[in-house]
């Protein structure tokens, strides 16, 4: 799971260079997970915010359709509404020492890669 989060952070990085407002939805299955919330909180260092509707992906595509075509206003439907939110913890720090090795592992192995 870790692994995967350190990949989140890695592309996070790279967008934060576009926008530094970054907030993060997590929605599908493992919105389901307070565990993979938390580790995903932690290894970003940013607040997840999962909706109550945590099956979201149609229901904002078809929204964002709606939006588009002048159908509905800006506004975020309850069923997409905020429902929990998770802050990072204490094990963050942890997660920084760790991601900087997994960055310096990631750079071997892509150097070793190109030879």
């Amino acid at each position: 799971m870790e692994g995967v989060a350190y990949q989140i952070r890695s592309m996070l990085e790279a967008m934060r260079a576009l926008d530094s407002g970054m907030s993060l939805v997590l929605f599908g299955g493992g919105a389901k997970s307070a565990l993979w919330c938390q580790i995903i909180a932690d290894v970003t260092g940013l607040c997840i915010q999962v909706p109550r509707v945590a099956e979201a992906a149609g229901a904002g595509a078809a929204i964002l359709a709606g939006i588009g075509v002048g159908a509905f206003r800006r506004e975020t439907p309850p069923s997409l509404a905020i429902e929990t939110s998770y802050l990072p913890k204490e094990r963050a720090g942890l997660y920084n020492e760790a991601y900087t090795r997994y960055r310096e592992i990631e750079r071997r192995l892509w150097a070793h890669e190109s030879k």
